[in-house]
């Protein structure tokens, strides 16, 4: 691929989840439609989490903290299931994925 600013050839970097390309002339970044619509869903899955938690009241500190570790702490596990799931799709079967999730949640649920 060619960079869209200076038109050098651009080195991809493979990570598991996030596919981009980097120039090494003018040090331009390119992330992949994939990767970059993982990134959005990211980033709204921790918006949606703020506003749950009605982040944005001046008397937030005021809330309850347990609920509140237990709401983002929700999220951050949410996303990582969403990230690694596609993952251990290559590694298990889906049967597997949907035990493993399901189990967790029930230890979890009291």
């Amino acid at each position: 691929m060619k960079c869209p600013r200076c038109a050098q050839a651009m080195d991809p970097v493979e990570n598991e989840d996030i596919r981009s390309s980097t120039c090494s002339s003018c040090n331009g970044v390119w992330i992949s439609a994939a990767s970059l619509h993982k990134l959005f869903s990211l980033g709204l899955a921790f918006a949606g989490c703020f506003l749950v938690v009605e982040g944005y009241n001046l008397n937030f500190f005021q809330a309850n903290t347990l609920g509140v570790i237990a709401g983002l702490a929700s999220a951050v596990f949410f996303a990582f299931y969403s990230l690694y799931a596609e993952h251990g799709l290559k590694t298990y079967s889906v049967w597997t994925i949907l035990l493993y999730g399901f189990t967790a949640a029930a230890l979890f649920w009291w």
